[in-house]
């Protein structure tokens, strides 16, 4: 039998270990000034998932901008809730600090929606309502930032989880959302192009292993705004994320393309986020 002084010894290697599990996770790192489009390549499968600051790690860092993960997690009568976000360490400007804001509000809405539908829930004995959020840093420099950000939501008596998600992409010189259409002239019929690359890119995908009926990949990828208000900035070109049911079941999850900024030179406005990239093939100049 362990005395008490073999006891706290057991109590202070468990917390040790799990202080640094939970460092290591969740720790405060650097933003990347460019993507190492090397080290993260656009996604060849159909699944998307956020990994909170896993991916940060994957390119090269500086000390302008740094983040934090914080964490929105509780225990609450309704469920369990693990909940992360990004924020910017010492915001130094307006840009920065509305940042931090308005994303803080996307996530603490996501949360109340979950507290909400968790009251009409069905009790089960042994469900148990949960929600998990996570996020994935696409891209970040001094000018802007895209995350990614995805979730699974259970509520007690579904017959599966539900999987939100929602995307951010911030100018933080203007303190503003970074809209589709601010990408593209303002003529442009930036819709049909997205529609058809997008189109075709899964296409091929199901025809060399399907996982969907071809209407809905038809139905999915329409020239419809909604079609396309997922969609994240990156060094290797516009991501567009399909949530569950848009262009496939369920049980196929988050369909990803991404389309090479290569392809939309000819459309994008010419202040555009990433149109440097469109005209080169060497590796952006940081503008730090």
């Amino acid at each position: 039998m362990l005395n008490k002084i073999g006891w706290g010894m057991v109590l202070l290697i468990v917390v040790a270990l799990g202080g640094a599990w939970f460092f290591q996770k969740y720790q405060i790192v650097s933003r990347p000034q460019a993507l190492d489009s090397a080290a993260v390549a656009p996604a060849e499968n159909n699944i998307a998932t956020p990994t909170s600051t896993e991916q940060i790690a994957l390119a090269p860092l500086d000390a302008v901008i740094q983040f934090a993960s914080l964490d929105m997690s509780e225990e609450t009568a309704s469920g369990t809730i693990r909940a992360f976000y990004p924020q910017i360490i010492n915001p130094a400007t307006d840009g920065q600090k509305k940042f931090n804001d308005t994303i803080k509000a996307m996530v603490e809405n996501f949360v109340a929606q979950f507290k909400k539908e968790s009251l009409s829930a069905i009790d089960i004995s042994g469900a148990k309502n949960s929600f998990t959020w996570a996020y994935d840093l696409k891209y970040q420099d001094k000018n802007l930032i895209s995350v990614l950000m995805s979730g699974e939501q259970y509520i007690s008596g579904s017959a599966h989880p539900s999987h939100p998600m929602t995307v951010l992409n911030f100018d933080l010189t203007t303190g503003k959302i970074i809209t589709l259409a601010d990408i593209f002239q303002p003529e442009a019929k930036y819709l049909d192009t997205l529609s058809n690359f997008s189109r075709q890119e899964l296409e091929t995908r199901n025809a060399k292993s399907k996982f969907t009926d071809e209407k809905d990949i038809l139905s999915g990828t329409k020239p419809k705004d909604e079609n396309f208000a997922m969609f994240n900035l990156s060094a290797d070109g516009l991501v567009i994320s399909f949530p569950e049911y848009q262009v496939a079941p369920y049980v196929a999850g988050i369909s990803v393309v991404t389309m090479p900024w290569s392809g939309l030179k000819d459309i994008l406005a010419d202040k555009a986020p990433f149109k440097w990239f469109a005209s080169s093939t060497s590796s952006p100049v940081s503008n730090n």
